[in-house]
C-alpha cells in the first residue's frame, strides 16, 4: 500500500478556481461601474472613470512610494474598459482549468495571486505610469 500526499486534481476545482478569479474580476468592473456618472449600461461599455479607478487602487508609483503598498494588490483587480476585463478573463478561463488539473488548485491560485502581484511590483519598478490589470496573473500561468 503507498500512501500519495499528493491532492486529487479534478474538473469540478479546476471550474471553481476558474468561476473564483473571474467572478471576482467581474465584480469589482461591474461595481466600479454602477458608481461611474453615466447610465449603468453606458458605464458598462465606457469602463469606469480614471478617477474611480485610482481611488479604487490603481498602481500610481508616488503614492505607492509613500507606503500605499496594497495598491500592488488592489490594482490586479481593476481593468480599464470592458475589452480590457473581457481579454484577461478569456485567458483565465483558458489558463486556470489546465494549471489546476496539472498542479493542483492551492499552487495555481498561488501562481496567480503571486504573479499578479510581482508584475504590479515589476511596473513600480520599470514604469512610471499607472497601472491596472491581473496580466501578471495571466502572463504567471502562461
Amino acid at each position: 500500500m503507498t500512501v500519495s500526499f499528493t491532492m486529487a486534481r479534478t474538473p469540478r476545482q479546476a471550474v471553481g478556481a476558474t468561476v473564483l478569479i473571474v467572478g471576482c474580476l467581474c465584480a469589482v468592473y461591474g461595481a466600479l461601474c454602477l458608481l461611474g456618472p453615466l447610465p449603468w449600461a453606458q458605464q458598462l461599455a465606457a469602463g469606469p472613470v480614471s478617477s474611480d479607478l485610482m481611488d479604487a487602487g490603481a498602481k500610481v508609483n508616488p503614492w505607492v512610494r509613500d507606503g500605499h503598498w496594497y495598491r500592488l494588490v488592489t490594482s490586479t483587480t481593476l481593468h480599464g474598459d470592458l475589452m480590457h476585463l473581457l481579454a484577461n478573463c478569456l485567458c483565465v478561463m483558458v489558463l486556470v482549468p489546465f494549471c489546476v488539473l496539472g498542479v493542483g488548485l492551492a499552487p495555481t491560485l498561488t501562481c496567480w495571486v503571486g504573479g499578479s502581484i510581482m508584475g504590479q511590483g515589476l511596473s513600480f519598478l520599470m514604469n512610471m505610469g499607472t497601472s491596472i490589470g491581473a496580466s501578471g496573473g495571466v502572463f504567471a500561468l502562461g
